[in-house]
């Protein structure tokens, strides 16, 4: 057999498949999600925004945002105007150009996205992190973002009740950023569910 098909067979009969059939079949809080995989052109991302994370985690943020909450986030998208629609002001670091010139017009201040090449601008974007009560993870290099919000927290810079969001931690390169900073965490949440890139994705949220 073409090794290809191989592959795609083996996927198929993978049990997380079979729960993705399920779930689609069976679980009315995911219409959203399947929403956005079904119409999730530029535009529609942006003018009816549902952020990417697992659903579980959406659930869990949505009664904790309050108008006036100060955002942190890398990586600018469809969360970014989301939580702009909640009321939080939003301040958004995005390394790629076309895709930061259709979110600067889509972003008001005072909420705002800058455009940050990847290296220590972008990951280290601010002198502290004390005015943010979210940080939203979810960019590249998330290591080292991760390490700068950490070293953050260590150092007593951050505010009582600060929740930080990191994004896709199924993948095992994000494992010891996790851990470490976990250890800070007073309040510790792993959601998982399914989107339309894997078949199994975490969303963790951590409140300090």
């Amino acid at each position: 057999m073409n090794p290809q098909r191989l592959r795609r067979l083996s996927r198929f009969l993978h049990p997380s498949a079979w729960r993705f059939l399920f779930l689609t079949a069976t679980d009315p809080s995911l219409d959203r999600l399947y929403w956005v995989m079904k119409h999730g052109q530029p535009h529609d991302l942006l003018s009816d925004p549902f952020p990417r994370f697992t659903t579980g985690a959406v659930d869990f943020l949505t009664p904790r945002l309050q108008p006036g909450t100060r955002a942190l986030e890398w990586g600018a998208g469809s969360s970014t105007c989301w939580l702009i629609q909640k009321g939080c002001t939003v301040l958004s670091l995005e390394h790629d150009p076309s895709w930061y010139v259709l979110l600067e017009r889509a972003v008001q201040p005072p909420s705002q996205v800058l455009l940050r090449p990847l290296g220590s601008k972008y990951e280290r974007p601010v002198d502290s992190i004390l005015e943010f009560q979210l940080i939203v993870i979810d960019g590249r290099h998330r290591a080292a973002c991760a390490e700068f919000v950490r070293e953050e927290v260590a150092g007593g810079r951050f505010a009582n009740g600060l929740m930080v969001v990191f994004d896709d931690t199924h993948r095992t390169r994000y494992r010891d950023a996790i851990q470490q900073l976990r250890t800070y965490s007073r309040e510790y949440e792993v959601f998982s569910g399914t989107t339309s890139e894997v078949l199994e994705k975490l969303t963790t949220v951590m409140v300090f």
